[in-house]
């Protein structure tokens, strides 16, 4: 995939069963102000780059005695790069390996 783009409008399409799953080559994005509310279910959400927009809300408060669900952000970049120049090795081994990044914005 491309990016994704989570919206009030394409919400329903990430959850399977009780719980919301994310997972993204790129970036996931949550708009501002969504609120994703699993009640109990897992939200997980898996990409190279995570950014949770302003004012939104990612909660799984467990109701009528159900325990609350686990909310995971995991930013990752492994990506197997191939065709490597010398320049790129050269720019590895100075760099101390760090080029590819991964990360989490909130707000």
């Amino acid at each position: 995939m491309l990016a994704i783009t989570v919206t009030e409008q394409n919400l329903a399409g990430f959850k399977v069963g009780a719980d919301y799953i994310f997972e993204d080559d790129s970036s996931i994005t949550v708009a501002d102000d969504l609120v994703i509310d699993a009640a109990g279910g897992e939200i997980s959400l898996t990409a190279p780059a995570i950014m949770i927009g302003a004012g939104a809300t990612l909660r799984s408060k467990g109701i009528g005695g159900v325990a609350d669900g686990a909310v995971t952000l995991t930013a990752r970049d492994d990506q197997i790069r191939s065709g490597i120049a010398l320049s790129d090795l050269v720019a590895d081994v100075v760099s101390g390996f760090a080029r590819d990044t991964a990360t989490i914005r909130v707000g």
